[in-house]
């Protein structure tokens, strides 16, 4: 076995260009976006919960009642 000798260092590790990261940035950031349009789609198409249908009964039903009362009191 013959060991390979070592590369001396040439320095620091050089900075990736600004625009080089705001590149990757971007792709990052849109690969997301379509991700939470994917997740927004699927939920918008979900039917309605029975908690949202029975909330709207009963702001309905408060209505309904506000009206008789204020009749009654006529």
């Amino acid at each position: 076995m013959t060991a390979t000798p070592e590369r001396p260092r040439s320095g620091p590790k050089r900075r990736r260009p600004s625009y080089l990261v705001r590149q990757d940035e971007v792709k990052r950031l849109q690969t997301q976006l379509q991700v939470l349009q994917r997740q927004l789609k699927r939920l918008q198409a979900r039917p309605r919960s029975a908690r949202a249908q029975i909330l709207d009964v009963v702001g309905a039903n408060n209505s309904l009642r506000d009206v008789i009362h204020g009749q009654q009191l006529a």
